[in-house]
């Protein structure tokens, strides 16, 4: 694959995860809006939990970088 393809693919796998990160967004938060950190601790909605933890940490930055990187080498830029 040339580089061209890669940035088209890069940057619409990054579009993809933000769409799949808003709706793990709708799904998580009104569980949070109703109901308090302690009420949580040891559910599934846990702030301490493996999911947030995984949504902070990997999701975010993964959603938020790939857009950016695919673009850059779709059109050939350097980044500096």
């Amino acid at each position: 694959m040339n580089r061209q393809k890669i940035g088209i693919n890069l940057f619409w796998l990054g579009v993809f995860s933000i769409f799949a990160w808003q709706a793990w967004h709708w799904t998580r938060v009104p569980m949070q809006r109703v109901h308090t950190a302690q009420e949580l601790i040891g559910t599934l909605y846990s702030p301490e939990g493996t999911l947030f933890l995984l949504e902070t940490y990997l999701m975010v930055p993964f959603a938020l970088i790939l857009p950016f990187l695919g673009v850059l080498l779709y059109s050939g830029e350097k980044g500096s």
